[in-house]
């Protein structure tokens, strides 16, 4: 068993990012960055990147980055101002481009789009890109979304209004943790996992309340704020491509896996039948197997 360190990455303008790794980072070694999904955080994923980690022998650095307005990350998180998601790729390139050595880019849902835009920024630092049940629909349901919201005729997504009502302060991360076991997006998941999203999204605001450090109105405006762009970003990428996705209210549409499979470049696609929106939580042990073979491929 390895035992979980956190640090801290700064982008251009100082502000602190915190990640959660096994080891200190080795300058210029080999660097595997994790992107979390909407409203989770970077220790969400700690069995996966533990797991990784152990499969490599320690060779690489395996970390897991709190973004934006999540986890125990403290840059300023101004939801009035967040309007897509460009913010969180900009900081993932200015945090990214502080650090030496090969990329190999993952994240799960928003953070999967977040690590293919920047992989396909900077196709010469990054080797090989893993997207987990990314959000990506096919090229003319991204057309339709952003006309309609072009013209201010958005749809109500449920996520959104969800998120916005989402209770933020418990009495202790226990009480968090008992709440939600076995509800709502959580009730796949194992009791560990969601120990890990709590403590590595949660603050304390007295002595006797802890709250979510993504507040609910920063993660409903990230839900909001899908800008629906990626296909540009994926037809330039030339290098190998990964998505592992589930079969069950999956966010990667049957459209965007034929248009996949349509696309230059070197990219698979593993589904799994029963697996939901949650599959890292839920194909934990199958996803480390598989992601370590196209790796060392």
């Amino acid at each position: 068993m390895s035992f979980m360190i956190r640090s801290v990455l700064t982008n251009n303008s100082g502000e602190e990012f915190s990640y959660i790794s096994s080891r200190p980072l080795e300058v210029a070694a080999p660097t595997f960055i994790f992107f979390h999904a909407t409203g989770f955080n970077g220790q969400t994923y700690w069995q996966l990147i533990e797991g990784l980690d152990q499969r490599f022998q320690s060779s690489m650095n395996f970390i897991s980055l709190d973004q934006r307005g999540h986890g125990l990350s403290t840059a300023k998180a101004e939801p009035e101002k967040l309007t897509d998601w460009s913010l969180y790729l900009r900081d993932a390139l200015e945090i990214t481009d502080k650090l030496e050595g090969p990329l190999f880019c993952a994240g799960h849902s928003m953070g999967s789009i977040i690590a293919a835009k920047l992989s396909s920024l900077r196709q010469q630092k990054v080797k090989k890109l893993i997207m987990l049940e990314p959000v990506l629909y096919g090229p003319f349901e991204c057309f339709k979304y952003r006309f309609m919201r072009s013209i201010g005729q958005r749809n109500k997504v449920e996520l959104v209004e969800l998120a916005a009502k989402r209770r933020s302060i418990f009495e202790s991360q226990q009480e968090m943790v008992d709440s939600y076991y076995g509800r709502g997006v959580f009730s796949t998941w194992d009791r560990s996992l969601i120990q890990d999203y709590v403590e590595g999204g949660t603050r304390p605001i007295n002595e006797t309340e802890v709250e979510l450090s993504c507040s609910p109105l920063w993660e409903s405006r990230t839900f909001m704020a899908s800008d629906m762009d990626s296909w540009p970003y994926l037809k330039e990428l030339n290098l190998p491509g990964y998505i592992l996705c589930g079969d069950v209210r999956s966010t990667f549409t049957p459209s965007a896996r034929k248009a996949i499979e349509k696309l230059k470049g070197d990219w698979n696609i593993d589904i799994f039948p029963e697996a939901t929106h949650s599959l890292p939580m839920e194909e934990g042990g199958e996803l480390i197997d598989r992601i370590h073979h196209f790796m060392s491929k």
